[in-house]
């Protein structure tokens, strides 16, 4: 059991692709996650990297597999995934990523009916327990799964059914393969965004001191890592404003911001 258990770390599932973690362990988790918990139905999320969808795949045929019903709603951040717990009504949730660690590096973190993260560590040690000797109960039927979005929900009320109603406001992200930026691409014609972006490539420059080219007439410049969930401010010569670790929520306020600015200006 001791190799399995490598990717049982404190609260969470961690682990190197695939020695560590890979598509059977995830559907044995998500299989004890389903049982312990005694769910009936489950959402779950993921962030970009190119082996969490194989692993959401994986943790939600384990969920079905318990009798539970899985809604997937996708690439998602955190609160987004609260968001659909209280909307579509789960018990729980599960999400598929590892925020800032390597492209070779994943993991898994359960959310409560309440939006929390699982922190409990007796309810973890049983999730592990069971997901290693995988004495799982029978089954007479596998619950349910189907996709939904509740992306423009989600926006409806961060926004609060607000709108930008002045010029377009540009908007440069420096990388690519964020959880933001998929959020962004929504949100972009309910506000009035107009969106470029840079590539990996000249955000690996950045990080190593080389300033890539940006655009000049840039109103607000952010660097999104690839599968993070936050980003950073950044003015036009790449030194760093502020640094969030995760949200939409923090980037509205700054478009706020930028827009009074503007404002201003004009």
């Amino acid at each position: 059991m001791g190799d399995f258990l490598a990717c049982f770390r404190q609260q969470l599932v961690f682990g190197k692709i695939p020695t560590q973690l890979n598509d059977d362990l995830l559907y044995r988790i998500g299989r004890s996650i389903a049982q312990t918990m005694t769910t009936n139905l489950v959402v779950i999320g993921r962030d970009t990297r190119p082996t969490s969808e194989s692993l959401s795949h994986s943790a939600s045929r384990g969920v079905m597999d318990a009798g539970c019903h899985i809604i997937n709603i996708g690439v998602a951040s955190p609160d987004e995934l609260a968001f659909a717990i209280r909307t579509l009504g789960a018990d729980a949730a599960i999400l598929i990523g590892a925020e800032e660690q390597a492209h070779d590096i994943n993991g898994l973190h359960v959310m409560l009916g309440n939006g929390q993260f699982l922190t409990d560590e007796s309810v973890w040690q049983n999730i592990e327990y069971l997901a290693a000797i995988q004495n799982f109960n029978k089954c007479s039927k596998p619950g349910g799964n189907r996709r939904t979005s509740v992306r423009q929900q989600w926006l409806d009320e961060l926004l609060n059914t607000s709108s930008r109603s002045i010029q377009p406001l540009r908007l440069h992200c420096l990388g690519e393969h964020s959880v933001i930026q998929h959020q962004l691409a929504d949100l972009a014609p309910r506000l009035n965004l107009q969106l470029s972006n840079s590539s990996q490539t000249d955000l690996a420059d950045w990080q190593q001191g080389i300033m890539p080219a940006l655009p000049d007439n840039a109103d607000l410049i952010i660097t999104c890592n690839a599968y993070h969930q936050g980003f950073t401010q950044i003015d036009h010569n790449g030194t760093i404003i502020n640094s969030q670790p995760a949200g939409l929520a923090a980037l509205l306020s700054l478009i706020q911001n930028c827009d009074n600015g503007l404002q201003q200006l004009a």
